[in-house]
């Protein structure tokens, strides 16, 4: 079995929730017997010393057992450069909106890490830890190769967590839809054809997942029409998923992507769970 990741590192920003976090950090690091870092962004104070031993006591760590960087500056460039430095191949974030002490985690930051980290991001809905383990994961799908890697990343993590299945997410953005609907007239035919585009989608997904020669997991597919990102959140929220699993959106930002946020940054201010950022390079 192939854990996901090998080099994890922890943003810790000494907020009420730390604990949950690093417990979390704590279990991922023993599940996938991975390498644990603490980033702290901020002053290096003989009380902020204090605060980080006691953290460490309080859940179990001891000197020795993970690694801490003391950052000053930009949060994102100082996290940045600590995962590209230190090849970090998961960076923990915990996001919480009523939080000040780590509410940059949502706005400029998310965008940001989202799209510039130079590894996976893990985003926590701090309210839901911590966790026993995952037991229901959602995994989008585009049939890219970044895809590819994403669903790969999911595969191996259910098979740590020993759970039974995944759920594949289709988003189907059908234009025509409305027009075929008045063309038509009858509200049945149209049911019978998008039924129909629905079991094709189902077909690909299935044969996709056979061809990447995954097992031990079922895969169950589903297929949503409306706006990409939208309908997967709410439908990840609805199912009560605990994880959810994306591949990384591109790089640079186009003009229209910095007038009208995009469905991902959608998900990313309403967590519905756990976000799971999947960078193809690591």
């Amino acid at each position: 079995m192939n854990a996901p990741y090998k080099n994890i590192a922890l943003a810790v920003s000494f907020s009420p929730t730390s604990k949950m976090l690093v417990t979390e950090a704590v279990r991922l690091k023993d599940l996938f017997s991975a390498k644990l870092s603490f980033v702290h962004i901020g002053s290096h104070t003989a009380d902020d010393e204090n605060k980080m031993r006691e953290l460490m006591s309080s859940t179990g760590l001891k000197n020795g057992d993970v690694e801490i960087f003391w950052q000053n500056g930009d949060p994102v460039k100082a996290l940045e450069n600590v995962c590209a430095d230190k090849n970090i191949d998961l960076l923990i974030v915990g996001a919480l909106e009523e939080e000040s002490a780590i509410k940059y985690y949502l706005g400029s930051v998310a965008r940001s890490l989202m799209r510039e980290a130079p590894c996976s991001v893990l985003f926590f809905k701090t309210s839901s830890l911590p966790h026993i383990k995952f037991q229901q994961i959602c995994v989008s799908l585009d049939y890219s190769d970044s895809s590819e890697i994403a669903l790969r990343k999911a595969h191996n993590w259910a098979l740590c967590e020993n759970i039974s299945h995944i759920t594949l997410i289709r988003e189907i953005q059908v234009p025509g839809l409305a027009m075929a609907v008045n063309d038509s007239g009858s509200v049945d035919e149209m049911t019978d054809v998008r039924r129909g585009w629905e079991k094709d989608e189902i077909n690909k997904m299935d044969f996709f997942v056979k061809e990447l020669n995954l097992t031990g997991i079922e895969f169950n597919s589903v297929c949503l029409y409306g706006k990409q990102g939208w309908e997967a959140r709410n439908y990840v929220d609805e199912t009560q998923a605990d994880l959810f699993v994306i591949n990384a959106p591109k790089k640079k930002l186009g003009f229209f992507d910095r007038l009208f946020p995009s469905g991902l940054e959608y998900i990313v201010k309403q967590l519905p769970c756990a976000l799971l950022i999947v960078k193809t390079d690591r």
